[in-house]
């Protein structure tokens, strides 16, 4: 079994976490039934989130597909990934010397926190965050 990594935006991407949409079209890849397919959210940069599926059938060579391309039919390989409960790695963390606190951006809802404000679950949304090691030191 190979996996292929696949970028998607919204809405599309929640609508394959859901079930809602079991299939993609896609340039292909050598994609083959049976091969898993992690596809990860895109919201200008990778969010972190992903949700993985198998691949359960392969359209290709069909009139009115664009040659080159192929339409996957996709279905669960172990679980849905729910993103107000899977704890995301902070966005562009930084560590501010006055304050000696890190700080970074909420990967679920974007708002600017501090690592001494909200330790575990983001201080606006309440959902849960990952800080990465504290890799930044004060001189």
């Amino acid at each position: 079994m190979n996996v292929h990594k696949l970028k998607e935006v919204e809405p599309y991407f929640g609508d394959v976490a859901s079930g809602k949409k079991q299939f993609e079209i896609r340039p292909d890849k050598g994609f083959q039934v049976g091969d898993m397919v992690m596809i990860c959210q895109f919201k200008q940069d990778f969010t972190g989130i992903d949700v993985q599926k198998i691949i359960t059938y392969i359209l290709r060579d069909y009139p009115g597909l664009q040659e080159g391309y192929v339409i996957l039919g996709l279905a669960d390989y172990d679980h849905k990934v729910d993103s107000t409960t899977v704890r995301m790695k902070v966005h562009r963390e930084g560590f501010d010397f006055l304050s000696r606190d890190m700080f970074g951006d909420c990967p679920h809802c974007g708002k600017h926190i501090l690592k001494s404000n909200s330790p575990e679950d983001c201080s606006e949304c309440g959902r849960p965050i990952l800080w990465s090691e504290n890799k930044f030191s004060a001189i």
